[in-house]
């Protein structure tokens, strides 16, 4: 089956999966009834945020054929067939594994990894153009995906602060929400009063967990807070 003539059928999960994860799973999963490869992994690097990787099998993966996978999908120029001995091989003929990058060189996005007999996979396996245009494809829903989340947060938090709940409650879900949409360390949340020169942390995150804050004010002057005004 020529990649090419079902391409925008391979796309399809990707545009109707709840999640981007989702939508890659069921996207590389097609791609290996397409090709007849035993297995493939993929990494997208999205502008913001952690990288995603997954790995899925034309059958349930062993645990370390998956890992093997996941440890050689890192990135790659162009596209690399090369020999390989993935653990727990039993399928029939030599296997390989083609490497193909996602995007351009001047705007890399992932890579994709396929896994299977030499009679199956090859040079020619996918398409002049196929990469880059899934690289594309991927990174268009990955916005639209940010943009529907941006605009649930937005919502969820207008209609937290309508109900009539704590300041607390308010604090804590927007930190919560913001940690969907943004990768940080830490973040805080003060409360500026600038007539009298003060500011209260109303709440604190870091590394996924929040702390009770202190319910003390501290003086604004020499303070980045101070110089942000």
């Amino acid at each position: 089956m020529k990649i090419g003539r079902v391409f925008p059928d391979l796309l399809t999960p990707l545009g109707t999966a709840t999640s981007l994860e989702e939508g890659l799973g069921r996207t590389l999963r097609r791609l290996l009834t397409s090709t007849r490869a035993h297995a493939g992994a993929l990494t997208f690097s999205p502008p913001r945020g952690a990288p995603i990787m997954l790995a899925v099998g034309a059958t349930p993966l062993r645990p370390p054929l998956e890992c093997w996978l996941l440890t050689r999908v890192g990135k790659v120029v162009g596209t690399r067939l090369s020999a390989v001995a993935p653990p727990g091989w039993e399928e029939r003929g030599r296997p390989v594994l083609l490497r193909a990058a996602l995007g351009t060189a001047a705007r890399p996005m992932g890579t994709l990894a396929l896994l299977g007999s030499r009679r199956a996979i090859g040079r020619a396996t996918l398409p002049t153009g196929f990469p880059r245009e899934l690289g594309a494809a991927i990174e268009q829903v990955w916005r639209l995906h940010q943009q529907n989340l941006r605009i649930t947060v937005l919502n969820d938090l207008m209609q937290l602060l309508v109900s009539g709940h704590s300041t607390e409650d308010v604090v804590r879900a927007f930190m919560e929400d913001l940690a969907r949409l943004v990768q940080f360390d830490a973040v805080g949340v003060s409360l500026v009063n600038p007539e009298r020169g003060d500011f209260e942390i109303l709440g604190e995150m870091e590394h996924g967990v929040i702390a009770s804050a202190p319910q003390t004010l501290l003086p604004l002057a020499d303070t980045l807070l101070e110089r942000r005004r």
